[in-house]
């Protein structure tokens, strides 16, 4: 390949990257906005969802890498989520805005 055919590719390799993470800074950004109003512990769910659903697309290309997704995956509580928004809603069970709210914070990146 010719410098200039690698210098072209890199950069596209590199602004693909930056694009993803633009868009999930992005998406975070819009649930805050949308959740502006909601209880912190929704919000909180919005941020985990969003974080767990990226995690779903990375490619584990290595053990440094699996072992960064694996520690992401603990933080963000990946494997309690679905328990979670149970919880949340029976808490806000009287409240249907809340649950409105549980709803868009927990399909948030699909």
């Amino acid at each position: 390949m010719k410098p200039v055919h690698l210098f072209l590719f890199l950069i596209g390799l590199s602004s693909l990257f930056t694009a993803s993470s633009l868009a999930a800074d992005s998406e975070l950004a819009r649930s805050r906005r949308m959740l502006r109003d909601a209880p912190s512990d929704i919000v909180a769910l919005a941020e985990r969802a969003i974080g767990c659903r990226r995690l779903a697309t990375v490619e584990v290309k290595d053990e440094a890498s699996d072992a960064r997704v694996e520690a992401a995956f603990k933080t963000y509580r990946c494997n309690t989520l679905e328990a979670d928004v149970a919880s949340l809603r029976r808490k806000y069970a009287d409240s249907e805005s809340d649950l409105k709210d549980i709803d868009v914070a927990y399909n948030f990146g699909l």
